[in-house]
């Protein structure tokens, strides 16, 4: 059973994670006697949190951790901390808000390659802590609720991405296939706009496309959020232009504010994306 996720980090005041913690150390205790047959855990954000659980949770059996890097010194710290076994309930890319930004304040997205190098380091670095670490979820958020559409998928529709490639052959204990082409860059003629404004999308790849299956491009613009961790509905504007080359047009979103350009290339099962974005401003009204 896992009871909470991240409560004590989010929490600003004191007494609350106090509180909170007393409160769910009553919980652990009445599933422990509901049943005694499965362990129960508590999600934390950060190693932090730990001196909390231990003060005030004791009856937990196992610590849940969502962990984007620093394996080494989390492992010790949950291990020094707190004597009880450790389950990696989340993993994945770097966050945005760990990330470089634009100038458009928007927070630069890793390509396809280098997510699926975090997915695979993280993996295996969990694996060689096995004992007091149990394990780990490679994490997939979706594509409403983050700072773009494709900060934290793994696939793309019904198609993987290299991420997912990489997370299936490393819990088959397969040897890695051959990499899969990457969206490297995404070259935008313009990245201020007015609004309606037609602009040039071109895609560069990276390895070497599948010359028996038919390819395609695809450019769509979306919504961005200007929060770290909020939960902020992200929409998609327009329709999405597809082709056949590497090089589309599409318009600007017709209402003032920033968005992200994705472009997507999709061949058989598998696609990558990339994206850069774009401020639409009104132009000053003409004077004579």
């Amino acid at each position: 059973w896992n009871i909470g996720n991240e409560t004590i980090f989010w929490t600003r005041r004191e007494d609350e994670r106090i509180a909170f913690c007393k409160f769910l150390e009553s919980i652990v205790q009445d599933v422990h006697a509901i049943d005694p047959d499965h362990p129960v855990l508590y999600t934390a954000s950060a190693a932090n949190d730990i001196v909390y659980l231990k003060k005030y949770v004791p009856s937990l059996d196992i610590i849940g951790i969502n962990a984007y890097g620093g394996f080494d010194q989390l492992h010790f710290q949950l291990t020094d901390l707190f004597a009880v076994p450790y389950l990696v309930t989340e993993f994945g890319s770097l966050g945005e808000w760990s990330r470089n930004k634009d100038p458009q304040g928007v927070p630069f997205e890793l390509n396809d390659e280098s997510k699926m190098g975090y997915y695979k380091q993280y993996a295996h670095k969990i694996k060689s802590f096995y004992g007091y670490c149990l394990g780990g979820f490679a994490f997939y958020l979706g594509d409403t609720t983050q700072v773009s559409l494709s900060w934290w998928n793994i696939n793309y529709g019904a198609r993987k991405k290299y991420s997912f490639l990489a997370m299936e052959d490393f819990y088959k204990d397969k040897d890695y296939r051959r990499p899969p082409f990457v969206v490297k860059d995404v070259r935008l003629e313009k990245h201020t706009l007015s609004p309606a404004q037609e602009f040039e999308v071109s895609v560069a790849l990276k390895n070497v496309l599948n010359p028996e299956q038919p390819v395609e491009y695809s450019v769509i613009v979306s919504t961005t959020s200007d929060a770290v961790l909020v939960e902020y509905p992200i929409q998609a504007v327009g329709r999405p232009v597809t082709s056949e080359s590497p090089v589309l047009k599409i318009k600007a979103p017709e209402k003032p504010g920033i968005y992200r350009v994705y472009a997507v290339v999709s061949q058989g099962d598998y696609a990558s994306v990339l994206n850069k974005s774009i401020v639409v401003k009104t132009p000053p009204p003409h004077r004579e």
